[in-house]
């Protein structure tokens, strides 16, 4: 699902696996985060990911996460 609404947007998307991490130009996985990704909800771990994805696209636009 994808709702916009001005400059908001609601999401529901499948959760990723712990140690994926965006290194600006794709997704890569890490044995050495898996540890960190494991402390944290999945929802709070899959919009930190999201946020760095969007943040890569314009220097200009800053995503945030709620």
């Amino acid at each position: 699902m994808y709702k916009s609404y001005v400059d908001d947007i609601n999401m529901v998307m499948k959760a990723t696996k712990p140690g994926l991490r965006f290194d600006g130009t794709e997704l890569v996985s890490s044995e050495t985060t898996i540890g960190e990704d494991q402390e944290l909800e999945t929802d709070e771990r899959d919009m930190r990911l999201f946020r760095s994805i969007g943040n890569s696209i314009n220097h200009s636009i800053e995503m945030e996460v709620d």
